[in-house]
């Protein structure tokens, strides 16, 4: 049985995750996150996003690089419009809705 390296459980379920060459032995996601993802560096969360990047430096959005004086970088794009597949509408965020009140599983035309 293998041990986390962060907490030191021992776990039946651990899983291995290697980065920059060296190996890592986690027994959750949670340890894995708090080991090695990178903390931004205005609010201090651990990004487990794609983030924003800027001189070397990582924040977790566009809004945490400003409040360091970074204004290149957007967490969105705006201007123009996402084409929507031939001869169809880009569903909407109503479109997918689903009713969870009875707790059944969404049909698959929903997703």
């Amino acid at each position: 049985m293998a041990q986390c390296e962060l907490c030191g459980n021992e776990y039946d379920k651990t899983f291995e995750i290697v980065m920059a060459g060296k190996s890592h032995v986690f027994d959750s996601f949670e340890c894995a996150i708090t080991a090695l993802a990178p903390t931004c560096s205005y609010c201090g969360c651990r990004i487990i996003g794609h983030g924003v990047e800027a001189n070397g430096v990582f924040y977790c959005c566009a809004h945490c690089a400003s409040k360091e004086g970074i204004q290149e970088v957007r967490d969105r794009a705006t201007g123009g419009q996402r084409p929507a597949a031939q001869g169809s509408q880009a569903p909407t965020l109503t479109d997918m809705a689903v009713d969870v009140s009875q707790n059944e599983p969404p049909p698959l035309s929903k997703l």
